[in-house]
């Protein structure tokens, strides 16, 4: 672990078309560095993972505590899972890594240590073209490499964590993630960038009519669905991608 403790603070203000102006931004700001992630929202709104926003908040309000419905949400992805995941023995981190990055709602928001990875999600689907995306770029005070040792029912602060190369996506990610505690009584998750652990966060947007021009640059460089999600599906989605925004051509 590592810490640099200065105020933390937001940036906005700031916009790139290509891949160019975007390295040439994030070197000018200089945003690099162990302590740097990055996430990329085809849609602007707020850093809180899936389980902190609806439908999942209104449900979640529903159990006596927060642990409750997550518990019930990882017992879940367990039982069903089991026929496609090698049998050894895993750590209820381990599952919440794998849940994350399968897409189940976890107290987990995903980022990745590389810039066009974050950006790739920003920008992947050309469904989403009339919108503008944002980049989030955020350099915490600290890191981890292990939560073996941190309770889930007991963590009081979000953190950034590293996890193990326990998932083919994780590594093809560049994967990690901000780990939020849960909120008492029924409260709402706390953004990530108004947290303790956040130096800094800096909201790049991506214009929507840039959008189509980064796949494009982003495809060059081998940044596609068959690399970021390894597997057939990676494969289908990448198929499905260039045929469906081909009838755009």
């Amino acid at each position: 672990m590592s810490s640099r403790p200065t105020p933390q603070r937001r940036s906005r203000g700031y916009s790139v078309k290509t891949v160019v102006e975007l390295l040439a931004l994030l070197d000018k700001l200089e945003l690099a560095g162990d302590a740097v992630a990055f996430r990329g929202q085809a849609l602007q709104r707020p850093l809180v993972p899936d389980i902190g926003r609806p439908p999942f908040l209104q449900q979640g309000k529903g159990y006596d505590h927060w642990i409750d419905f997550e518990e019930d949400l990882l017992n879940k992805f367990q039982k069903l899972s089991h026929p496609f995941i090698a049998d050894r023995a895993r750590s209820e981190w381990e599952w919440l890594y794998i849940a994350r990055h399968h897409g189940l709602p976890t107290r987990l928001l995903d980022w990745s240590t590389n810039p066009l990875k974050g950006l790739f999600f920003a920008v992947q689907e050309f469904r989403h073209d009339d919108k503008d995306s944002v980049l989030w770029a955020l350099e915490a005070s600290s890191w981890m490499e292990t939560m073996e040792r941190e309770k889930r029912s007991n963590l009081k602060d979000m953190l950034l964590v590293y996890p193990p190369h326990i998932n083919e996506r994780i590594v093809a990610q560049d994967g990690c993630f901000t780990v939020f505690p849960l909120p008492p009584d029924h409260g709402d998750f706390v953004s990530a960038e108004k947290t303790r652990l956040v130096k800094r966060t800096v909201e790049i947007v991506i214009p929507a009519k840039a959008r189509r021009t980064l796949r494009a640059e982003l495809m060059t460089l081998g940044l596609t669905h068959r690399t970021m999600f390894p597997g057939l599906d990676g494969v289908s989605r990448s198929i499905r991608q260039e045929y469906g925004e081909g009838w755009l051509e």
